[in-house]
C-alpha cells in the first residue's frame, strides 16, 4: 500500500511540474508568449483566464493581444477580455489595430471590457495610437534633430 501511495505522490508531483512549465513569466519573449498562449488554448482555457494569468505575470499587453489574435481568436473578444483583466486599454486597442482590425470595433470592444473612453486615443497618420507621432503626445516637445540641417536648397546631382 505504501508503494502505491508513493507512486501516486510521484505522479502528482510530475503532473504539477508539467503544468508549471507552461506558465506566464515576466520577461518572456514574444515567441514564448505565443507558445504559452497556444498551450493554454489547446487546454481549453478561456480568454478571461489567459488574460488574467498574463496580467498577473506582467506580460506585455501588446504581445499578448497579437499572440491571441494570431492564434485565430476573435479580436473583439480578445480586446474585451484583456481590458476586463486590467490591462491598459490603449495598448490593447493599438495592438489589435496593428493586426489590421478596425479601430472603431476595437474601441467598442474595449468599452465592453470596462475601459474609460478617454484612455484610448485613435491612431493618426503621424503614428500609433499615442497621437502626434511615434512615442509622442499632443502638446509634447519635438524630439532633437540630428544631421545639422541645411540651407533648404537642392544640391545638384
Amino acid at each position: 500500500m505504501s508503494k502505491m501511495i508513493r507512486k501516486s505522490m510521484v505522479f502528482a508531483f510530475t503532473a504539477a511540474l508539467g503544468l508549471s512549465a507552461f506558465a506566464f513569466q515576466a520577461g518572456m519573449s514574444a515567441d514564448a508568449v505565443q507558445a504559452e498562449v497556444q498551450q493554454r488554448l489547446q487546454r481549453g482555457e478561456s480568454l478571461d483566464a489567459i488574460a488574467s494569468a498574463a496580467n498577473v505575470a506582467g506580460i506585455s499587453p501588446s504581445v499578448l493581444t497579437v499572440a491571441l489574435i494570431a492564434q485565430g481568436q476573435n479580436a473583439s473578444a480578445v480586446v474585451t477580455a484583456l481590458v476586463r483583466s486590467g490591462m491598459p486599454a490603449n495598448a490593447v486597442v493599438t495592438a489589435a489595430t496593428s493586426t489590421g482590425q478596425n479601430f472603431t470595433t476595437m474601441f467598442t470592444a474595449a468599452l465592453t471590457g470596462g475601459a474609460d473612453p478617454a484612455s484610448i486615443t485613435p491612431p493618426t497618420a503621424a503614428g500609433g495610437g499615442t497621437g502626434g507621432g511615434p512615442g509622442g503626445t499632443f502638446g509634447g516637445s519635438a524630439g532633437p534633430t540630428y544631421g545639422g540641417g541645411g540651407g533648404g536648397g537642392v544640391s545638384p546631382s
